[in-house]
């Protein structure tokens, strides 16, 4: 049977054909073919679609997998936020797995008009910028940079990632593949070579997790750090830190407000909250008697902003009853109220 399939390649073309789609599909490459057809030559694609990032820590024995940007961004995400775009956009930018100038030079030799407003997409995407200030540069409009990410997504020519910022903290990731290191090291030398040797920036990045910005010596170099960045970013070497809260409230809480909503809508406006009355200055909300007024100076110890305006830290609080307290987990601060609630701050470790 062996001795047939090999005659059956060497004088069919057609075997021959299938015998090289085979291979490439089942190694996880991308396969391209050329169909002369009576329209013309048509060139359709073929791949098994990878992921290019992993939630959690994969085991030991799981190669393929090793190297890949591990992160939770993308689970935290719920189905009304993925049926937003307007949330994509503004948490989500364009990483390319590719030099830039490499994929604009297969775009121009294409020849194909279409492929113009990709090129500028190309250029003008950055892994700092999200979708939406892409979207905001009057060359692009935001369902152009949607379908033009998407595509490079696919064909795994991009990832999204949330954008890159120096403010952010940014840690080595489990997840990398240490194999690779000597032909990363090379790599990076060429690509940066005034930079310190890779082991040791990975080495300095894994001591203590802080604000990647103080690695860079200056806000001249900056751009440089944050290139640099996108390049340990591209090859899974690094990951980012976040914090993450949820918020629960009591089901008798949203059970009260929503009677008090359904209650103040039968009774109409009344003279005390219609606008329309003499002196009337304000409205009662149902979230008033619902949930008392606290003060704010227990939680304003959990959000501290970074400068500029953007956050150094997400932090945010967790409202929970005081016996959903896992004995297994370790809290940063506790506060409990007189309404038997449970505000609590910790920190999970995610991208």
């Amino acid at each position: 049977m062996s001795e047939l399939w090999k005659q059956l390649v060497q004088q069919s073309s057609l075997a021959a054909s299938v015998h090289d789609i085979y291979q490439a599909v089942s190694q996880n490459k991308i396969v391209t073919l050329h169909l002369d057809t009576a329209a013309g030559i048509l060139s359709p694609s073929l791949q098994i679609p990878a992921p290019f990032y992993v939630a959690d820590l994969p085991p030991e024995e799981a190669k393929r997998v090793r190297g890949l940007w591990l992160t939770t961004a993308n689970d935290f995400l719920s189905q009304d936020a993925l049926d937003e775009p307007g949330f994509l956009d503004r948490n989500f930018g364009l990483l390319l797995m590719e030099d830039e100038k490499k994929i604009i030079a297969e775009l121009q030799a294409d020849g194909d008009p279409s492929t113009l407003p990709m090129i500028e997409f190309v250029r003008i995407s950055k892994p700092t910028m999200s979708f939406h200030q892409v979207g905001q540069s009057n060359v692009l409009s935001l369902s152009q940079v949607r379908k033009f990410a998407q595509h490079f997504i696919f064909w795994r020519r991009a990832i999204a990632i949330p954008p890159l910022h120096a403010r952010d903290t940014y840690i080595v990731s489990p997840n990398c593949d240490l194999s690779r290191l000597p032909e990363a090291s090379a790599e990076w030398q060429r690509a940066y070579p005034m930079a310190p040797p890779l082991a040791n920036f990975l080495s300095d990045m894994s001591v203590c997790p802080r604000p990647y910005k103080t690695f860079c010596p200056n806000k001249i170099h900056r751009p440089q750090y944050l290139h640099m960045l996108a390049w340990l970013m591209r090859g899974g070497w690094v990951t980012q830190l976040c914090t993450f809260a949820y918020v629960v409230v009591w089901p008798e809480i949203i059970y009260q407000v929503d009677y008090e909503m359904e209650a103040e809508e039968l009774e109409g406006p009344t003279p005390s909250t219609s606008p329309h009355s003499a002196g009337a200055t304000s409205s009662v909300s149902p979230m008033t008697t619902a949930v008392p007024p606290r003060s704010h100076h227990h939680l304003s110890r959990v959000m501290e902003d970074g400068e500029d305006g953007h956050d150094d830290d997400k932090t945010g609080a967790t409202l929970s009853p005081a016996n959903a307290l896992r004995p297994d987990m370790d809290y940063d601060c506790v506060w409990v109220n007189t309404d038997k609630l449970v505000v609590v701050v910790g920190q999970a470790q995610a991208t």
